[in-house]
C-alpha cells in the first residue's frame, strides 16, 4: 500500500481492484487512489454513486446487564418434566460474537450493542423454538452488517445529511420484522413446518433498544419512579385506537375464532378443541372410532360428506335420503334429549345443507362428485394421505406431481354450482397442500412433525413462527415492532408464552427489589408464571437492567497504571464472602471434594431447586430495612449473611469466624470461571473477552450458583462447576469490584513487576492443581505473601541484574511450607495427584549455593523437563 492511498473508516475492508476497496456485507467501495480518492461508493447499473461515510461507533455510557431464566413443572412426585420447551439467546457483546463465531467484523455500532431472543414452542415440541434459537442470530449479524451507516427508527432524530442522501441508513424495527419473517418462511417449508413457537426479541445498539415479538409475547419496560409501560403489548391488550386501526385483517380473523364454539367446525375448516385450535380434519381422523352422539359428531364433520357418513363408493341418491331421514331423526330438536337446544339446531340445520349440497353435487356431474369425495377422504398434509390424493408415488418427480394436481382442477372445475362452490374449494386447496407436502418431502425428507397436527395451538399464539397446517385458517404470521431510548434506568421485561400472562404488578415487585439481579428476577417471573391456570410444562423470561454509567467507573483514574487489559474498567480484585450450595443434575451424584462442608453422599439438590433456594435468601436479605434505632440496613444484612452462611453454606470458609465467615480473600480478574467473574463484577467493569484461568475448573459435573449481597453489592444466580454460591463483598461498601487500597493488596504499579510478565507465578499457579489447590491454596498464601512481595521482587530484579536465571520466586520459605501443606490436603480432589505435588516446588534456575543465601536452608530441587 502506498503512502498516498487513502484509508476508510473501520475494518472488514477487502481488495476488489488495484484502486478499490470492498465492503463485502454492504456493497460499498472505498477509493483509495484516482479521481474519486478517499469516495465511498455504489454500483448500479446506472454507474457509480457517491454515499455517505459509515458511522464511526462512540460508546454510550450505559451499564447493562441481562439474563435468562427458565423453570420446569414438576410431577406430584416432585420430578422435574422433562420437557423444556423454551429456548434463549443472550449476547452481551455482538461484535466479539460476530468476529469469534461467524468469522466476520462488525464495525460502525454504538456500543453497548447486545441481542437477546426467547422463543417458547407450542405443541408440546421444542424443535421450532430450538432452530429458530440457533439460527436467529446469525441470520440478524449479518443484516446488521450490511447497513455502516447507522441506526435510526426515527427519522426526526437522523442526521440531515443521511436523511436526503438515500436510504443507506438502517431501521433496526424493519430489520427485526425481515429476519423473524424469514426464520418462519424457511421453518414452514422444512421438515419442521407442523412445529411452531412464540417468540420475542430486542436487540440495543448505544441507546436505542428495539423489539419484535410474535405470537404470545410481550415486552414491558419496568421503572423505579413510575408505573410500567407496556412496549409491545401482549396480542389482543393493545390500547383502542380509531376503528379501522381497530378492525384489521388479522384481528378480525382472530376475534371470528374466539366466536366460535367449542368443538363446532367452521366453513375454513377449523376447531377449536380442549388444547386450541387444529384443522377438523386432523380431528376428525383421530376419533373416527370414537362412539359418540350424532350431534356432536355432525357438528365437527369437515365436509359435506362426512356429516351424512358417505361410503367410499359413494354416494348416491338412495344413499344420501336414507342417512339423511336416519340422522334427521336423531338431531332434530324436539326428537334430540340430553342435549343443548343449540346444538342440536345447529346439527340438523347443517345436516339439512350437506343433504342438499350432495344431491346438487350428484345431479351435475356423478363422476365429478365421487371424485370430489375421494379427494376429501384423504389428509393432504401428510404424506401418504397426499400420495393417495393425487394418485402418484412417493418417489414421483414434480412434473408427475403437478400434471396430477392439475388434472384433479380441472375435473373439479367442471361444477359450476353456488350451493356447492366451498365444498370444491376445499379440494382445490387439498390438492395444492398435497403438492406443497410432496415438495418438502421430497427436498427435506419426510416431514418429522406430522405428529403435531393432532395437538392444538392456542388462540394467542396463532400470528407465531410455523404452523403450516394452521395457515389459511386463523394461523398468520404478525410481527409487532417497537422501539424505546434506553436514557434512563430501566428494565425491560421480555416475557414468552406462560409469562406473557403475568400483571405488571407480578412483574414490578421482584424487579423493584432485584435491581440491578436480572437472574434472581427472571427466575421469580418463570415460577410465578407457573402457578398460573395453565399447562404449560416450562415457563421462561429475560431481564434485561440498563442504567447509567457510575460516575467512580465512567471518569478515568490518572492514578492506576496506564498498562490495561483491552477494554477493561474499573480495579483488577475483589474481596469477596459466598455461600454454596452444591447441586447435580438428577440422578447424578455430587462429585468428592475434600473442602465441602457436608458429605457427596448426602442427598443432592438440582440447580432448579439451588437457584430457587438462592433467590429466596436474597430476597430475604434485601427486605431488611433500617429499623427504628436508625441502624445501617447493609450492617443488618451483613450480620444476617454470616448468619446463613453458617447455616446453610456447604463450603468450609462457614466455618472461619467473624467476618472471615464464608471469606474467598481477593479474587483477581481471570482468576475464576466466567460466570463467577461476572457475578462478581459490576457491569459496565468486565473486561472484554474475559475467560478463565488455566485450571481453575473443577473435575465433575455438579454445577454452582452464586448470588452477593446488599443492593449495590448483591450479584446474581450464577452457575459454576462446584454447587450453588452466594458471594458478598465483605469490605461492606462500593461495588464488587474495589480499587486496591491500604487494607488489600498492594499498588498495582508493584504488582506490574510480577503479574504481568510472561512467565509469573501467580499466573502458573492456577496450572498446579483444581480449585482445590488453586483458590484454596492460594487463599492460604495470599495474606503472608504481601508482606514479602516487594522485597522478593526487588531481590529478582538484582538477581536478574547478576545475570542469574530464576523462576519468579516472590513467596517466603514459609508461605512455601503452608502451600506444600495445603496442597497435600487438596491433593485427593485433583486428578493428577503427584504433578500437583511437583508443581508446588518453586523451581530455581542456579547452584545451591545462590538457593541457600534466598531461602535459608530449604534444598533446591532439579527441574525436569
Amino acid at each position: 500500500m502506498s503512502h498516498d492511498d487513502a484509508n476508510p473508516i473501520g475494518e472488514g475492508w477487502t481488495r476488489h481492484s488495484a484502486d478499490m476497496l470492498l465492503h463485502p456485507p454492504s456493497q460499498v467501495y472505498f477509493a483509495q487512489r484516482g479521481e474519486q480518492r478517499g469516495k465511498y461508493l455504489l454500483k448500479s447499473e446506472d454507474g457509480w454513486t457517491v454515499c455517505p461515510a459509515p458511522h464511526v461507533g462512540s460508546e454510550c455510557p450505559m451499564q447493562v446487564r441481562a439474563a435468562a431464566a427458565s423453570v420446569l413443572r414438576s410431577h406430584p412426585e416432585g420430578q422435574a418434566v422433562d420437557r423444556k420447551l423454551d429456548r434463549s439467546v443472550v449476547l452481551a457483546d455482538m461484535p466479539k460474537t460476530a468476529r469469534l463465531a461467524l468469522k466476520f467484523p462488525l464495525g460502525f455500532l454504538d456500543t453497548p450493542a447486545c441481542c437477546y431472543a426467547l422463543f417458547t414452542g407450542l405443541r408440546g415440541s421444542a424443535a421450532a423454538a430450538q432452530w429458530c434459537a440457533t439460527q436467529f442470530h446469525q441470520r440478524l449479524l449479518k443484516e446488521v452488517a450490511k447497513k455502516i451507516h447507522g441506526w435510526w427508527d426515527s427519522e426526526a432524530e437522523m442526521p440531515e445529511e443521511l436523511l436526503y442522501r438515500g436510504s443507506h441508513v438502517g431501521s433496526l424495527g424493519k430489520c427485526l420484522q425481515h429476519v423473524l419473517e424469514t426464520l418462519d418462511h424457511d421453518l414452514l417449508h422444512g421438515p419442521l413446518g407442523f412445529a411452531g413457537c412464540n417468540g420475542v426479541v430486542a436487540v440495543l445498539i448505544g441507546e436505542n433498544l428495539v423489539a419484535a415479538a410474535v405470537g404470545e409475547a410481550s415486552v414491558a419496560l419496568l421503572f423505579d419512579d413510575a408505573d410500567a409501560v407496556p412496549l409491545i403489548p401482549l396480542l389482543g391488550q393493545e390500547e383502542e385506537e380509531d376503528e379501522e386501526d381497530a378492525t384489521n385483517k388479522p384481528m378480525s380473523s382472530v376475534s371470528k375464532l374466539m366466536q366460535l364454539p367449542p368443538n363446532r367446525a367452521s366453513e375454513q375448516g377449523a376447531l377449536i378443541g380442549s388444547s386450541g385450535l387444529l384443522r377438523a380434519k386432523c380431528a376428525w381422523e383421530a376419533q373416527a372410532d370414537l362412539d359418540e352422539d350424532p350431534v356432536s359428531r355432525i357438528l365437527r364433520a369437515p365436509d359435506a360428506f362426512a356429516v351424512l357418513g358417505t361410503s367410499e363408493k359413494g354416494p348416491d341418491p338412495a344413499e344420501t335420503k336414507a342417512a339423511y331421514k336416519r340422522l334427521a331423526l336423531r338431531v332434530h330438536p324436539d326428537k334430540v334429549k340430553n342435549c343443548d337446544p343449540g346444538d342440536a339446531k345447529a346439527a340438523f340445520s347443517r345436516l339439512d345443507a350437506a343433504a342438499k349440497i350432495v344431491e346438487a353435487l350428484y345431479e351435475n356431474d356423478a363422476g365429478t362428485c365421487r371424485e370430489l369425495r375421494r379427494i376429501l377422504r384423504y389428509d393432504p398434509l401428510v404424506v401418504k394421505g397426499a400420495c393417495q390424493l393425487l394418485q402418484v408415488e412417493m418417489e414421483a418427480d414434480e412434473a408427475q406431481v403437478l400434471k396430477a394436481k392439475d388434472t384433479l382442477k380441472q375435473t373439479l372445475a367442471k361444477v359450476q354450482l353456488p350451493e356447492a362452490c366451498s365444498e370444491v374449494q376445499k379440494g382445490i386447496d387439498a390438492c395444492v397442500a398435497a403438492v406443497e407436502t410432496l415438495r418438502v418431502a421430497r427436498q427435506a425428507g419426510p416431514s418429522s412433525s406430522e405428529r403435531l397436527v393432532l395437538e392444538g395451538v392456542p388462540l394467542q399464539s396463532l400470528s407465531a413462527i410455523g404452523l403450516r397446517d394452521l395457515r389459511g385458517i386463523g394461523g398468520h404470521l404478525q410481527v409487532r415492532t417497537a422501539a424505546y431510548r434506553a436514557g434512563e434506568d430501566v428494565r425491560v421485561a421480555l416475557c414468552c408464552g406462560a409469562t406473557a400472562q403475568l400483571s405488571f404488578k407480578d412483574l414490578e415487585e421482584p424487579a423493584n427489589l432485584c435491581r440491578w439481579q436480572p437472574k434472581a428476577v427472571a427466575l421469580q417471573w418463570a415460577t410465578k408464571a407457573l402457578s398460573l391456570p395453565r399447562s404449560d410444562s416450562s415457563a421462561s423470561s429475560i431481564c434485561i437492567c440498563i442504567r447509567e454509567q457510575e460516575e467512580e467507573v465512567a471518569a478515568e483514574d490518572p492514578s492506576r497504571p496506564a498498562k490495561r487489559h483491552k477494554g477493561s474498567h474499573g480495579p483488577r480484585s475483589v474481596r469477596l464472602r459466598h455461600l454454596l450450595l452444591r447441586c447435580a443434575e438428577p440422578g447424578k451424584l455430587l462429585p468428592e471434594d475434600p473442602m465441602a462442608r457436608r458429605r457427596a453422599t448426602q442427598k443432592s439438590r438440582t440447580p432448579a431447586e439451588a437457584e430457587a433456594e438462592l433467590v429466596e435468601v436474597l430476597r430475604s436479605l434485601l427486605l431488611l430495612d433500617t429499623d427504628p434505632n436508625g441502624a445501617d440496613p447493609d450492617l443488618q444484612r451483613s450480620s444476617a449473611f454470616r448468619k446463613l452462611c453458617q447455616q446453610r453454606s456447604e463450603c468450609s470458609s462457614a466455618d472461619n469466624a467473624g467476618q472471615l465467615c464464608g471469606d474467598l480473600g481477593w479474587i483477581a480478574r481471570g482468576s475464576c470461571e466466567p460466570a463467577f467473574e461476572q457475578a462478581t463484577q459490576p457491569a459496565g467493569t468486565a473486561p472484554q473477552g474475559v475467560s478463565p484461568a488455566p485450571g481453575s475448573a473443577v473435575p465433575g459435573k455438579a454445577q454452582e450458583e452464586d448470588v452477593s449481597a446488599a443492593p449495590s453489592k448483591q450479584d446474581d444466580c450464577r452457575e459454576d462447576s462446584l454447587g450453588s454460591s452466594r458471594s458478598r463483598n465483605s469490605q461492606g461498601s462500593g461495588d464488587l469490584f474495589r480499587p486496591d487500597s491500604e487494607e488489600g493488596p498492594p499498588e498495582e504499579e508493584e504488582e506490574e513487576e510480577f503479574s504481568d510478565s510472561e512467565d509469573s507465578p501467580w499466573e502458573d499457579m492456577a496450572t498446579w492443581g483444581e480449585v482445590g489447590a488453586e483458590v484454596h491454596g492460594r487463599r492460604a498464601l495470599t495474606k503472608e505473601a504481601r508482606e514479602y512481595r516487594e522485597e522478593w521482587a526487588q531481590k529478582l530484579r538484582d538477581a536478574k541484574t547478576l545475570g542469574k536465571e530464576y523462576l519468579d520466586t516472590i513467596l517466603s520459605k514459609e508461605d512455601f511450607i503452608r502451600f506444600k501443606k495445603t496442597m497435600r490436603q487438596a491433593r485427593p480432589s485433583c486428578d493428577g495427584r503427584k504433578l500437583a505435588s511437583e508443581k508446588a516446588v518453586l523451581w530455581l534456575r542456579g547452584d545451591e549455593e545462590d538457593f541457600e543465601d534466598l531461602f535459608g536452608g530449604l534444598r533446591p530441587r532439579k527441574k525436569v523437563d
